[in-house]
């Protein structure tokens, strides 16, 4: 899926209609403009909330590339002190990358009861909750011609490139061998590889799993992984979903939002079998992306 031209006119991105990913209507949706803090302390992937929109493979990617590369997030996003602010994204063509800024408002999508329905920060600052996650989100979705569009899913790789400028390569978990996979999780952990996973649909997970809770993992969903160890001779890996109880997740301290949040370790034999793709960034250690500017 390629990214629209780029943009310094603001554009209210279309809003989705029918359903949610969990089958609810979207009901009076409607922007509202929020005040808050651009950044509230350090960035972090998991201050990330996803919200009712089903772009789990940019929000997935949006706390991979945090996670691992911080001062990127920072880099890509411009404040112009008007609540307005211009969010860069790379498109790749013939090995060379070319910005594309998009101008974006502090307006979020809102449902009936005056609440913040699509991605959002987790951490407030001074003047409300930082505002990060919702612009990039919403910079995206102008990208992709609204919500409407980023709401039916997406390609982790695509999403991955956009952020960082530089290719993505994607493996089927299944189709490496334990030892090969097991090696690819710790060099892009030990290289900061922005990496996400996706789980495939709920009969085929159900059937992988053999469970009908599906062993607690969502389906048709992607996840950032986080980290890999080796415990008592147990290889394990740890995911990070950005799907949350925004209302529920929205509080003062780290450890109510952690546990609010989507965290999944898992042995590497249980991952192998029910993830059915891993996307892994080339952006590295001491990268600072998009390499080789078009």
């Amino acid at each position: 899926m390629r990214l629209r031209p780029a943009t310094d006119t603001l554009r209210e991105p279309p809003l989705p209609k029918g359903r949610d990913f969990d089958g609810h209507p979207f009901v009076g949706l409607h922007y509202r403009l929020y005040r808050g803090d651009l950044f509230a302390g350090r960035v972090s992937g998991s201050e990330i909330g996803q919200g009712d929109l089903g772009d789990c493979f940019f929000l997935s990617s949006l706390v991979a590339v945090a996670n691992t590369h911080p001062s990127l997030i920072r880099r890509a996003i411009v404040a112009h002190g008007d609540d307005t602010y211009t969010v860069t994204f790379w498109e790749r063509s013939r090995g060379l990358a070319r910005p594309l800024p998009i101008r974006v408002d502090c307006r979020f999508p809102t449902d009936a009861r005056g609440h913040q329905k699509f991605g959002r920060g987790l951490r407030a600052g001074p003047h409300g909750h930082e505002l990060w996650p919702a612009l990039f989100e919403k910079a995206y979705a102008v990208s992709q011609r609204g919500y409407v569009h980023t709401n039916q899913g997406g390609d982790a790789t695509t999403a991955l490139t956009a952020l960082t400028g530089l290719p993505s390569r994607a493996f089927v978990p299944a189709n490496l061998t334990r030892a090969a996979l097991w090696q690819r999780l710790v060099d892009g952990v030990n290289g900061r590889h922005p990496m996400v996973t996706g789980t495939p649909t709920t009969r085929d997970l159900e059937r992988r799993t053999g469970r009908r809770d599906l062993a607690g993992l969502l389906d048709d969903h992607y996840y950032a992984v986080v980290s890999v160890t080796e415990r008592r001779g147990e290889r394990l890996v740890k995911l990070y979903s950005p799907l949350v109880d925004i209302t529920a997740a929205a509080v003062s301290t780290p450890e109510a939002r952690d546990d609010a949040h989507r965290h999944v370790v898992m042995s590497l034999d249980d991952y192998r079998r029910d993830f059915d793709q891993l996307a892994v960034s080339a952006l590295g250690r001491g990268d600072p992306g998009a390499a080789k500017v078009g």
